[in-house]
Parts: structure tokens; C-alpha cells; sequence
């Protein structure tokens, strides 16, 4: 709980420096593979939590590791970072990075709004709440059509604001 807060506070601080120390060591970590899964497990909950976009793909390369509760990690950190969720096909996922890696990560949190599970539709909502507040009325469980509605407005919203959003 201790390790998520901190992550969660990272998340919302300026950029800096220090924390793109932190989110590079976490990155160097994955890639020299010297961790126990335990370790890595840790770091991967804790890119998750950074939302750190650049690790997506060494995330996905994770999901092929022999330790169930790393593959689970490494499934759970590309949902919260992407917002959507391809369970745990490496497959799946590497074919929606190819296509959606050059798009800004606002762009998937816009995107999530209208996903099929509830519950991605509640991060994307709870994350761009905290962003911009409520500026669409948009509710995860509305019917699809308001939801719809609602999604549109938000975009909108923030190409007004000078943001890209396709």
C-alpha cells in the first residue's frame, strides 16, 4: 500500500529530473531482467502506477514470463497506463502498441470512456476527472448513447483547451 502511494504521488508531481530518475531506473530494472520476479513485479506495479508509456513495451514482453503473479502485474500496469485491457495475450496487445503508440495518452484515456468493461470506463473517468474536473457530466454506467455523448463533449473539451485529441 506504502509502495502505491508513493507511486501515486509521483505521478502527480512536476517534471523533473528526479522523477524521470525514478521511472528510468524502474525501466532499466525490466530490461536487465536481473530481478527476481518478485522485484520485477514491484517495478512493473510501480510503472503502472507512473503511467509511464514508455514502458509499455517492455510491459508486454513480460506478459510471457513463467511467474503468474508477474504476467498479472504486467496485465494490470498496461490497463491502468493504456485503459484498455487485451487480458493477458502478448499478441493482442503488441498489435494495439503498433497501432496507437505515436497517439497521446490522452488520447487513450478518451478512448477508455467508451470501453466495454465498466470498470476501465471508471479509471478513464476517475483519471480525467482528476485532470480537468467534470466538465462533461460523463458517467461510466450511464447506457452507451449518453456515455457516448458525454465522451464527445470531453474530447471537445479538451481541444478547446489546446490539446491533441483525435
Amino acid at each position: 500500500e506504502v509502495r502505491g502511494a508513493a507511486a501515486a504521488a509521483l505521478r502527480n508531481f512536476p517534471p523533473s529530473p528526479a522523477v524521470s530518475g525514478v521511472r528510468g531506473k524502474l525501466r532499466d530494472l525490466l530490461s536487465d531482467g536481473s530481478g527476481d520476479a518478485k522485484r520485477l513485479g514491484h517495478a512493473v506495479d510501480a510503472l503502472g502506477e507512473l503511467r509511464d508509456t514508455t514502458a509499455v513495451p517492455q510491459i508486454i514482453d513480460l506478459l510471457d514470463a513463467g511467474d503468474a503473479l508477474l504476467v498479472d502485474a504486467a496485465g494490470q500496469a498496461l490497463q491502468s497506463i493504456t485503459k484498455q485491457d487485451f487480458g493477458r495475450s502478448r499478441f493482442r496487445w503488441s498489435g494495439w502498441w503498433r497501432r496507437h503508440q505515436s497517439e497521446p495518452r490522452l488520447q487513450w484515456l478518451l478512448s477508455g470512456l467508451c470501453h466495454g468493461s465498466a470498470m476501465i470506463r471508471s479509471a478513464a473517468q476517475d483519471e480525467l476527472s482528476g485532470m480537468s474536473g467534470d466538465v462533461a457530466g460523463y458517467r461510466f454506467d450511464q447506457p452507451a448513447r449518453e456515455r457516448d455523448a458525454a465522451a464527445k463533449q470531453w474530447a471537445d473539451w479538451w481541444l478547446r483547451h489546446g490539446y491533441d485529441v483525435v
